[in-house]
């Protein structure tokens, strides 16, 4: 017995690079080198400095300040199901 034809197109993992403001020679770089593709995007961190006292966005859980202020550069995996994490 065989299974039939998958249902839907099966979603693969997902990479995003962000690349520190004040790195643009670095976002450029990585833009020139790496042919973006549905499972790669680079991207330049657009996040903005919250003003005191503004209470967080909850949307942005991970904490990409270490890697982009050592590195210049996170990687973010991002799963099938929509979950993210540093990789």
């Amino acid at each position: 017995m065989t299974s039939g034809p998958p249902t839907g197109p099966a979603k693969a993992t997902r990479f995003l690079y962000v690349v520190a403001r004040d790195r643009p020679d670095l976002y450029e770089a990585l833009r020139q080198n790496f042919v973006e593709s549905p499972r790669l995007r680079i991207v330049l961190d657009r996040r903005a400095d919250p003003a005191p006292g503004a209470a967080p966005d909850e949307r942005r859980s991970l904490t990409l300040e270490e890697p982009l202020r050592t590195r210049g550069w996170a990687r973010v995996r991002i799963d099938a199901d929509g979950r993210a994490a540093l990789a």
